[in-house]
């Protein structure tokens, strides 16, 4: 059983790769105004998320899997 801490989760080419499909995410979900702050992803990697009025802030992963419910949730 592989853990967070195996090799993949370590692997710069995932974190490179991860930020990337948020980046995509963020694009694709301003139809569903879902703005989100990518620079945000710099700063201790978080992001703010602003959706339906409200504002978020999300690590990472929870960032990638909100986007991502957000573009399927509809």
């Amino acid at each position: 059983m592989s853990t967070a801490s195996s090799a993949v989760f370590n692997d710069p080419q995932f974190d490179e790769w991860l930020q990337k499909e948020i980046l995509r995410l963020s694009v694709d979900t301003l139809n569903k105004k879902a703005i989100t702050c990518t620079a945000c992803g710099e700063i201790q990697g978080d992001y703010i998320v602003d959706f339906q009025g409200e504002t978020y802030r999300f690590d990472t992963p929870k960032t990638y899997a909100f986007l991502t419910y957000v573009l399927e949730a509809a």
